[in-house]
């Protein structure tokens, strides 16, 4: 039997849909005298369980007499788009803050949202991600984003696009409007120019381009800060997308707005995506014309090339549309428009159209396009090959799986003969005079790759199928001779297609491994995390820059000893003369410092390892021309109390700041092929049941580890990677615990990764993150 609780609950969402569904914002039967009278219920106690569901968040509070109540379920399940506050006062109602009726349910901003380059991969889907929480972002707040890119990557375009889309789903008046004005014109006199443009016009969004490539970050700032002076008593004020032709100074410009969009020129985009935006161009003429347009896959080629930029591309698909508008009328041909080589070139066409590069997208030759039609891309190139904007080549990359990420290999086994183990020896003999000592790890890997082809296994048959890398360097090119020598010297026949495949496993295993001045240790208990860390910024960054070393947990102070010996030889190995950064557990920082600290053979700087943020600021200090570990301390010491600092705060709860949070959408890049967008927020759900479930405290650090390590299980999962083949597990694990998170994993449902796919191994990552953050804390 329902209490009266869950009664007055269930009477005020039915209510609520029902006024919402008349269009009705009064909602004059969700009181506490009415809901007394149809549910029988004394008013007294009807009024505290009113106020007590206000207080749990369940109801939206509006004073007033009567004061009424109305659900907040409902009204976030009609209207996504809108920030409604916990109570209103008495002049406010619900449409206040809704510009239209009822929205249609089966509309979302990331459905409606589906411009060319914006789907998953596409070279806009950053910047579309980076740009859909300003829709989420309360009333009340003041939005600022940037835009930066060259002239003509349509920039104005994507405003464009936005205003269209935020009038679809009632977020801008019909009437409203995008204004663009330059920052040297606003920024002489502010408050007139406001005026000025708000007396004729209804701006949704106000777009301040930046003609001159430099900007003075002190102006901007305090540019900024009047700007949102001047609107801090406007009820509606625009968004402000400022706009820059090239790249701004994205450190400064963090500081003012999180969300900074990158718009790639059109040589960097997708074949594909140009071709859809040209043939997007097309369609928008035939429904303005009402014409049937016939076009080629010469005349689409020839205005690829022609064209540098979006702007010069519609310039050109305009002009010649008019001109052939103008012939065939002229020619009393009215039905049928013909865009083909002809239209762009008079003479030698069929010369030119050789001497140019052919389209790699597979499009038909002739493409129909009718008056309000549509486009099927999808089907259009379906046979198409090219690749997608920012999806990296290495992850189906044979040696980037067997190099890159390789950690500790077994053991090469013998073949039981003289000559066998003759010449196991004479390969590690000769890499341990190589360049490879400095990479323990990847000197063992390639030792058993080259045996491999010596011997002619046929699991590295693959290799045959890679585009062969010629060595550069003179060190390679002298162990590649004593390579060849070792295989005469052992009888041992090498053909020329093995030559090449040694040839390719040296160079590229030399190349991961140079321009290294750095090295990084991870040393933790929580060993899948380490490798989890190591292994996806050593992807990002094409190099073997973060190595793994086991912790051993004992109490024993020999094998504690013995354990620190190994982790300074391992240190000593891989220093590259600059120095090493160590990145240990909060409970083995002293005691790996007292140890290194009187050690002279590698100068070492150990640091408490916490989460991705502090790794991606030590690998971005590390890389940079003649680093060394002296010189990146201080930088270094300011990032770590950066980064506790966000550690404990809490705020990434909101929705609005997580899917804006600069440190996430770095993450989003470390796990290409993963709508993070999406995952994101699933994964925050079953958090959010587990730290209830456990009584854990949900703060920032919780919320990156737990979001990142489980992007990185679905990236391995998309690209068949394993980070954790040769990591073993040593934690105590609390199998109550990780039965709770395996329950609440389970019951995320997503066609973007399927649950049933999840190992014991995977639910031991996150076991390993929960933990590892909640220690912390």
């Amino acid at each position: 039997m329902s209490t009266n609780k869950e009664k007055i609950l269930s009477y005020l969402k039915e209510e609520t849909l029902q006024c919402i569904n008349h269009h009705n914002f009064t909602f004059e039967k969700c009181n506490a005298l009415i809901l007394s009278m149809e549910l029988y219920i004394d008013r007294t106690n009807v009024s505290r369980i009113l106020n007590d569901l206000h207080k749990e968040g369940k109801l939206i509070k509006k004073a007033g007499r009567p004061t009424t109540f109305i659900s907040r379920e409902i009204i976030r399940n009609s209207f996504p788009f809108v920030s409604i506050p916990d109570t209103l006062n008495k002049n406010e109602t619900i449409s206040d803050f809704i510009r239209y009726d009822v929205p249609a349910k089966e509309q979302t901003i990331v459905q409606s949202f589906s411009m060319v380059g914006s789907q998953q991969n596409g070279s806009l889907y950053e910047a579309v991600t980076r740009i859909l929480p300003v829709f989420y972002l309360p009333k009340y707040f003041f939005k600022i984003f940037f835009m930066q890119g060259e002239a003509g990557t349509g920039k104005k375009f994507f405003l464009e696009e936005m205003l269209n889309r935020a009038k679809t789903l009632g977020l801008a008046a019909r009437e409203s409007s995008v204004y663009y004005i330059e920052f040297s014109d606003i920024y002489v006199n502010l408050r007139q120019s406001i005026e000025m443009m708000e007396k004729d016009h209804n701006i949704f969004i106000l777009a301040i381009e930046f003609v001159q490539k430099n900007v003075d970050f002190e102006i901007l700032s305090g540019f900024v800060h009047s700007l949102e002076i001047q609107y801090k008593n406007k009820k509606d004020a625009p968004m402000i997308a400022f706009i820059g032709a090239s790249e701004l100074q994205s450190d400064l410009l963090h500081s003012i707005s999180p969300v900074i969009l990158n718009f790639p020129s059109a040589k960097d985009r997708p074949q594909t995506e140009l071709i859809s935006i040209l043939l997007s161009m097309i369609q928008k003429e035939s429904n303005r014309l009402d014409k049937t347009m016939l076009v080629s896959s010469q005349f689409i080629q020839l205005v690829l090339h022609k064209c540098s930029n979006l702007h010069q591309l519609e310039n050109e698909i305009l002009y010649t549309i008019s001109r052939i508008l103008y012939t065939s009328s002229t020619a009393g041909k009215n039905n049928e428009l013909m865009l083909d080589a002809s239209v762009l070139l008079d003479n030698e066409r069929d010369d030119f159209i050789k001497s140019i590069p052919e389209l790699k997208a597979e499009i038909p030759d002739k493409i129909q396009i009718r008056p309000n039609g549509e486009i099927d891309f999808n089907k259009l190139f379906l046979n198409s090959h090219e690749p997608l904007a920012e999806t990296k080549n290495i992850v189906s990359d044979y040696f980037t799986k067997q190099l890159l990420i390789c950690s500790r290999v077994t053991g090469v086994v013998s073949e039981n003969s003289y000559s066998g183990d003759r010449l196991i020896s004479g390969i590690t003999k000769a890499f341990n005079k190589s360049v490879f000592c400095q990479d323990p790890f990847l000197k063992e890997k390639v030792e058993h790759m080259i045996l491999s082809v010596f011997r002619k296994d046929k699991s590295l048959d693959i290799v045959k199928e890679t585009s062969s890398m010629d060595i550069q360097t003179p060190q390679m090119k002298s162990l590649f001779n004593n390579l060849l020598q070792l295989a005469q010297t052992n009888h041992c026949k090498l053909s020329k297609t093995q030559e090449k495949m040694i040839q390719s496993i040296l160079t590229y295993a030399h190349f991961i491994m140079s321009d290294i001045h750095i090295p990084v240790i991870i040393t933790s208990k929580y060993h899948l995390l380490a490798s989890n860390y190591a292994n996806i910024f050593n992807l990002f960054f094409d190099r073997r820059i973060i190595h793994t070393f086991p912790a051993v947990l004992s109490g024993k102070r020999n094998e504690t000893r013995t354990n620190l010996e190994n982790l300074y030889e391992f240190a000593v190995s891989i220093n590259r003369g600059q120095g090493v950064l160590i990145l240990s557990d909060a409970d083995m920082k002293q005691t790996i410092t007292n140890y290194f600290f009187p050690k002279t053979k590698v100068l070492s700087y150990n640091v408490q390892f916490h989460s991705f943020i502090l790794v991606k600021e030590i690998l971005r200090l590390s890389v940079k021309k003649n680093a060394s570990i002296i010189s990146i301390i201080p930088n270094l010491l300011i990032s770590q109390n950066d980064e506790i600092k966000i550690l404990k705060d809490n705020q990434l709860k909101s929705y609005t700041l997580r899917s804006a949070d600069k440190h996430l959408l770095f993450a989003s890049k470390l796990t290409p092929g993963i709508n993070t967008f999406t995952t994101n927020e699933l994964f925050f759900r079953a958090l959010r049941a587990i730290a209830k479930k456990l009584n854990i405290k949900l703060n920032n650090s919780l919320i990156l580890e737990f979001l990142f390590h489980a992007n990185c299980i679905l990236f391995q999962k998309k690209h068949d990677f394993d980070f954790s083949k040769n990591v073993m597990d040593h934690m105590d694990i609390d199998y109550a615990v990780l039965e709770v998170i395996q329950q609440k994993i389970q019951k995320l449902s997503s066609p973007d990764f399927h649950v049933s796919a999840f190992t014991m191994k995977d639910y031991q990552i996150l076991y390993e993150a929960v933990f590892h953050s909640a220690l912390q804390g």
